[in-house]
């Protein structure tokens, strides 16, 4: 698995376990065992990383409304 989508699945299940408020930078490198300079090669705070989270998830379900109101022929 690819550094970056460790630090983001990781991150994920620590967020959903602890909450946001309760994680911290460090908890992140500490569960996807990665140094805090590696770390802020692709993210430098938290949020960044709540928001490729959530920009990823939107784009999944974005990606699903679209294709399930896609017209495809008469409806008669």
């Amino acid at each position: 698995m690819e550094l970056k989508e460790r630090i983001l699945e990781k991150s994920l299940g620590l967020f959903m376990r602890r909450g946001y408020e309760a994680v911290t930078m460090d908890d992140i490198c500490s569960e996807a065992v990665v140094l805090n300079d590696e770390m802020n090669n692709y993210f430098i705070s938290k949020k960044e990383i709540l928001e490729e989270l959530l920009d990823r998830h939107f784009r999944v379900m974005d990606e699903a409304v679209k294709g399930a109101t896609r017209y495809s022929g008469d409806l008669a």
